[in-house]
């Protein structure tokens, strides 16, 4: 702590629980310490973990997490191409990350990772769905006007994507534009979602529950003329939606 006046260099500092050489207390005061001074930090805490990592699980994070942080941390100058090198799903988890992260450079560095995923195949339905997520965030909390704009444009053409093209199936009811979503919306909204987009809408009768009912209830609520027609007609008459 005595030079730590002099650190430039972006750090990453990993401790854990139980190390003999270098309290807890000691790694969480050089990391306030270097954000305090603007030094882009990363710190990593292992649960249980003296000062040499030995836990299967940990040493894996290390292989795939902090190994990963350094290389952005220490190459927050690198262009777009080489992070996207480092590999998309690497930048997705940094980007997660570090999304909680305000202030100093920290818009830079989400607008990189963003650029690095932005049209890169992301391999898995999880990491399609988790970018989906981390976008909303960003949309509902960004950095500044840069951020905003480049987290719009990925969320407009979020369904153009090809990863997400290719697990369509498996990212269903997550809520995501090019998906499906199977839900029981209510009369006002399904009157909504009808007058807006007829065509990308359809009832699902497998499933419907208490068609009998419905029989005898249906005529009442629409024009005399249509009451001849089948229920199924009649609700694609009345909402202009495919059965």
């Amino acid at each position: 702590m005595t030079y730590v006046t002099r650190v430039k260099t972006p750090s990453l500092i990993e401790i854990g629980d139980n190390d003999a050489r270098i309290p807890y207390p000691q790694g969480q005061q050089l990391y306030r310490a270097l954000l305090m001074l603007g030094v882009p930090t990363e710190f990593v805490h292992y649960p249980r973990e003296g000062h040499t990592v030995r836990e299967p699980r940990h040493k894996a994070f290390r292989d795939d997490g902090p190994a990963g942080v350094v290389r952005p941390l220490g190459a927050l100058r690198r262009s777009p191409r080489a992070l996207a090198r480092d590999g998309a799903a690497g930048a997705l988890r940094r980007l997660a990350r570090i999304r909680l992260e305000y202030g100093g450079d920290a818009a830079a560095r989400k607008l990189a990772l963003l650029r690095a995923i932005d049209r890169a195949d992301l391999g898995a339905a999880r990491r399609v769905v988790a970018l989906h997520e981390t976008l909303c965030f960003l949309r509902a909390y960004p950095d500044d006007a840069r951020v905003l704009r480049a987290v719009e444009r990925m969320l407009a053409r979020f369904d153009r994507r090809r990863d997400l093209a290719r697990h369509r199936d498996d990212a269903r009811e997550q809520r995501i534009a090019g998906t499906a979503i199977r839900f029981r919306f209510f009369h006002a909204m399904a009157r909504w979602l009808t007058a807006r987009w007829p065509a990308h809408l359809a009832v699902e009768w497998k499933a419907f529950e208490q068609a009998d009912l419905l029989e005898r209830l249906l005529p009442v609520l629409v024009h005399f003329a249509e009451t001849r027609r089948s229920t199924r007609s009649t609700c694609r008459c009345a909402s202009g939606c495919g059965a």
